[in-house]
């Protein structure tokens, strides 16, 4: 199979697992808190991605470097404190602002790619991706909030704060997938996101006391539950998609940023919603960058 037609599938997994996971995550939030979710998400898909290590990927076939687990290390921290941030920033609010915010990070992927990587990436790319991301954004509706609540307060500076971990993370990840299969990557990738989210947790919920609600029948919940496994599907997907090729880390990182349009569909097919002119010219508008892409790509 053509590299960006599976970095494209790669992006376009991630990003439904994601508008998906984003459902489950906020009616766990409901139920239990936003600190104590994302502690038993990522816990969740953690340990469900080392028990499918373990079951499907002999050991002695991965390719472990000391510096490609460096990279994975830093960039896992780093996106755990994204994870920190991003609850921090809902907290803040207005939802309705950072939630579209928090989805530019492959803005800053591909800067960092084209600027510090040299990857091959020409020009109409680069339009491509800006385009995707912008779609993106009028998908969520940022564009349809009232001004007054548009300026950058304290909760949507914590959001860009979330976007720019974000793509840090995993601008560093990508390093450690030159070098490192995207299993291994992955494995410490979940389980070191996991731990710094467990351990920042008092810090950042000190209310909720997240240590003594991680019980069985916590983890048993079905929307914990679900989201932790469609989050680390997506998760694995995008690390797969970054180990495909440096050029191609911009592809797969910008269409996963296309969550918001699965957002629009459900919406328009399940809640019977007002289809709004912006949001669904938002949506198109990604579809179509997403073709002139792998069109460019292909060439």
């Amino acid at each position: 199979m053509d590299l960006t037609l599976l970095a494209v599938l790669c992006g376009l997994f991630a990003a439904g697992a994601l508008g998906i996971s984003d459902f489950f995550a906020a009616k766990a939030a409901r139920l239990v808190g936003p600190v104590t979710a994302t502690v038993a998400v990522n816990l969740i898909g953690a340990i469900s991605f080392i028990i499918f290590y373990l079951l499907s990927f002999p050991l002695s076939t991965h390719n472990v470097t000391v510096a490609g687990m460096l990279y994975t290390s830093i960039a896992s921290i780093v996106l755990g404190l994204g994870q920190i941030t991003l609850f921090q920033a809902l907290k803040i609010g207005p939802v309705s602002l950072v939630c579209p915010l928090t989805s530019i990070y492959p803005l800053f992927v591909t800067l960092g790619v084209v600027f510090f990587f040299d990857a091959d990436f020409n020009l109409f790319q680069l339009i491509c991706v800006l385009l995707i991301i912008l779609g993106a954004l009028a998908a969520s509706g940022i564009f349809e909030i009232n001004p007054k609540e548009r300026h950058i307060g304290k909760g949507p500076a914590v959001a860009v704060l979330t976007a720019l971990l974000w793509g840090i993370g995993y601008l560093i990840l990508a390093k450690g997938l030159e070098t490192d299969d995207w299993q291994s990557v992955s494995l410490v990738q979940l389980a070191i996101v996991a731990l710094t989210c467990l351990t920042l947790s008092p810090v950042i919920g000190p209310e909720e006391r997240v240590t003594t609600k991680l019980k069985p029948p916590l983890f048993a919940n079905k929307f914990i539950l679900s989201t932790g496994i469609i989050q680390m599907s997506a998760m694995v997907a995008l690390s797969f998609g970054l180990s495909l090729s440096q050029s191609l880390v911009p592809v797969v990182m910008a269409i996963s940023a296309c969550y918001p349009v699965l957002t629009i569909i459900l919406a328009l097919t399940h809640f019977n919603e007002e289809r709004k002119l912006i949001p669904l010219s938002g949506a198109l508008l990604c579809v179509m960058a997403i073709v002139l892409l792998i069109l460019n790509s292909s060439s």
